[in-house]
């Protein structure tokens, strides 16, 4: 028995100093699944087309697309480099999505990334940017969008956040299936399948803007909108001081906050929850009207949550 014992002590040191050497030597690595275990290795490239004029985007995770002084594509990835292709000013990129899902041991981050940042030259207008198709891929991590011009705008992606500031889509309305951020953007209108939406300091004055979602938040500040229609399933709905011809607001389950010039007409349902509108009260499941004949019109009604409206400052 002492002899199994020591024998075992004896062993037991000797891994430890062969661990202490493998960690040494770099013995540790990240691995994941990809049909079959693969080594985690950082990979990059740069790319420099003559021009950017479209720009598609599938499969991807992680992209930028911003401008500056010199076109250029610059990808990193912990897996396998995307496939890029660019002609005649069209750019595409195209990721290899795992046949096994990504799951693994990560000992210095979370799965295997990519992340792209697409440097468009100042004074260029982007006439087609395309992210994920009509399918709704199931794109990951952030699209983010900054500084930029474009005719033709489509994120029609799932499970990825866009992030977009200081955006002019000059011809079509902007169409989005995702999460949505995004302050100072300009579009004739905006279409958006979204469960969490914020906007900041956008205009959308040329026709009916419209946002439905299942789960999440809408938070709609300092914007302009000539129409626009809100319906939520499940989530609450704040405005504050923005400039709008009607606007119609629906939650299900959620209560809705509105910070507005007192001036604005307000109509404002509840079947079970409160209202206070500009300090008019009324208690357990209401209607109440305000202003009916102002120029500007808010419609605000929930199955299960309180309605209130205050003076902006």
């Amino acid at each position: 028995m002492r002899k199994t014992v020591k024998v075992g002590i004896v062993l037991l040191i000797v891994g430890v100093i062969m661990l202490i050497f493998g960690i040494a030597n770099n013995g540790i690595q990240s691995v994941y699944w990809d049909n079959g275990f693969r080594v985690v290795h950082t990979q990059d490239k740069t790319y420099y087309p003559d021009k950017i004029t479209d720009i598609t985007l599938t499969n991807t995770s992680n992209v930028t697309v911003r401008r500056g002084t010199t076109a250029s594509i610059h990808v990193t990835t912990t897996s396998q480099l995307p496939t890029v292709t660019t002609k005649a000013g069209h750019v595409k990129i195209t990721a290899k999505a795992a046949t096994s899902g990504h799951v693994g041991y990560m000992f210095n981050g979370d799965n295997p990334a990519t992340t792209t940042v697409i440097t468009v030259p100042a004074g260029t207008t982007i006439n087609w940017l395309k992210a994920g198709t009509d399918g709704h891929q199931e794109l990951a991590g952030t699209l983010t969008l900054t500084n930029l011009t474009v005719n033709h705008l489509q994120l029609l992606t799932d499970n990825m956040t866009a992030r977009l500031t200081n955006v002019n889509i000059k011809k079509d309305n902007l169409l989005a299936t995702n999460k949505l951020a995004l302050t100072n953007v300009t579009a004739p209108a905006l279409q958006a399948e979204a469960n969490t939406v914020t906007i900041t300091q956008s205009r959308f004055n040329q026709g009916t803007s419209k946002v439905t979602g299942d789960d999440g938040d809408y938070r709609i500040s300092q914007s302009r909108f000539k129409k626009l229609k809100l319906r939520n399933h499940d989530g609450d709905i704040h405005l504050d001081r923005n400039r709008v011809t009607t606007l119609t607001a629906t939650t299900d389950d959620g209560d809705i906050h509105l910070t507005a010039n007192k001036n604005v007409g307000v109509y404002a349902k509840t079947d079970d929850g409160d209202l206070n509108i500009f300090n008019h009260h009324r208690d357990d499941g209401a209607s109440y009207r305000y202003q009916p004949n102002a120029s500007q019109q808010y419609h605000l009604t929930t199955v299960d949550g309180d309605i209130t409206a205050i003076a902006a400052a």
